[in-house]
C-alpha cells in the first residue's frame, strides 16, 4: 500500500488567506472554494460585494479540477477535444481552478471565481504557493 496524504483545515486556511490577500491587492472581490479528495468543501469564503453566482462557480471549478486532476484552463482544452466532458453534472471549463498535488498525490483542489479566468487563476496560484505546492 502507498501512504496517503490529506489536505488539512490549516492548509486550506493558509491557502485561502494568501488567495484573499492577492484578491485584495488586485482590488477584486471573489469567492474561494477548497475541496478535499472527495470534492467536499474544506474551506469556503465569499468576499463582500461579490455576485452570488460566484459561489456556485467556485465550487464547480474546484470539483472539475479535482475530477480531471488538471487546471480548469486545461479542462477547457480537454473539452474542445472531448465535448462529452461538459455533460458531466456540475462540470465547468472556466479558468481559475487547480488540483492540489502533494508529493505526487492529489489531495484536493482550489478554485476562485469573481474575476476573469486569468485573474482567478493568479489568485488561486497565490494560495498554492502559500502551502508550497505550486
Amino acid at each position: 500500500m502507498k501512504p496517503s496524504f490529506q489536505l488539512t483545515a490549516e492548509d486550506a486556511r493558509t491557502a485561502a488567506a494568501a488567495s484573499l490577500a492577492e484578491a485584495r491587492a488586485m482590488k477584486l472581490s471573489i469567492s474561494i472554494a477548497i475541496v478535499d479528495t472527495s470534492g467536499f468543501l474544506v474551506y469556503f469564503e465569499r468576499m463582500d460585494g461579490v455576485p452570488p453566482i460566484t459561489v456556485e462557480i467556485a465550487m464547480r471549478k474546484a470539483r472539475s479540477a479535482l475530477l480531471v486532476r488538471a487546471s480548469t484552463e486545461q479542462v477547457t482544452e480537454f473539452a474542445k477535444r472531448t465535448p462529452g466532458l461538459l455533460q458531466i453534472p456540475d462540470f465547468i471549463a472556466v479558468g481559475g481552478g487547480y488540483p492540489i498535488v502533494y508529493e505526487g498525490a492529489t489531495v484536493g483542489a482550489i478554485a476562485v471565481s469573481g474575476g476573469s479566468g486569468e485573474e482567478d487563476g493568479k489568485i488561486a496560484m497565490a494560495g498554492l504557493n502559500a502551502i508550497g505546492v505550486a
